[in-house]
């Protein structure tokens, strides 16, 4: 789908006005408005879904925090969820390192061999969430195993990945549990995690 630069609407007394309402346009003598749709974390429209927001920054002079406030905005689906319990990604605070880090996880330049030797390694980062790390074994299992069409086969490459990459006591607890069903298997882990953190926030209270 093409998107096209639009002529600024204009208020009442003929100034042009942008919707969008937190941009600041104390420096702008003309503002434009452009249609974007929202990323879902599709590969093939994440360069086109930056690029235009890069071309309706220098166009309205946005501030770079105008900038990186209204990429996120526009994320949706998958892209949100990952951006929203990625740890690295709470750190981010200007448009080009948000654009940095979403072509890093959502942009396949990488080889077959790379996602394999990726996904073996694949680890729970500091303060991530286990579903973020479920996410990234899913993307990478895909990458790298594109030809296997045998489900159970995925879902049993996955809950291995998913055991290898958790703290070795997590792991004990859940060594036992079925490998067949990733989706349980997350949700289990997930539910540790819970209990973990309640019970160290009991501890220090007392």
């Amino acid at each position: 789908m093409d998107f096209l630069i639009l002529s600024p609407p204009t208020t009442r007394r003929g100034t042009p006005f942008n919707p969008i309402k937190a941009l600041n346009t104390g420096d702008q003598q003309t503002a434009f408005s452009i249609q974007i749709e929202n990323f879902n974390g599709e590969q093939d429209k994440l360069d086109w879904f930056i690029q235009q927001i890069t071309d309706l920054k220098q166009i309205n002079k946005w501030s770079d925090e105008m900038a990186f406030l209204f990429l996120k905005s526009k994320l949706a689906g998958s892209a949100l969820s990952w951006y929203a319990s990625n740890p690295t990604c709470k750190n981010i605070t200007s448009f080009d390192q948000a654009a940095t880090q979403l072509r890093a996880f959502f942009r396949n330049d990488s080889t077959p061999l790379s996602n394999s030797a990726e996904l073996h390694n694949i680890q729970l980062m500091p303060g991530e969430s286990i579903r973020n790390l479920a996410h990234r074994i899913q993307v990478l299992t895909s990458r790298t195993y594109n030809l296997l069409e045998d489900a159970a086969a995925l879902n049993q490459i996955q809950s291995i990945q998913l055991l290898n990459a958790l703290p070795l006591k997590m792991k004990q607890k859940l060594i036992h549990e079925d490998t067949k069903n990733f989706s349980s298997l997350v949700e289990k882990a997930q539910k540790l995690v819970l209990t973990e953190q309640s019970l160290n926030l009991m501890c220090w209270c007392l």
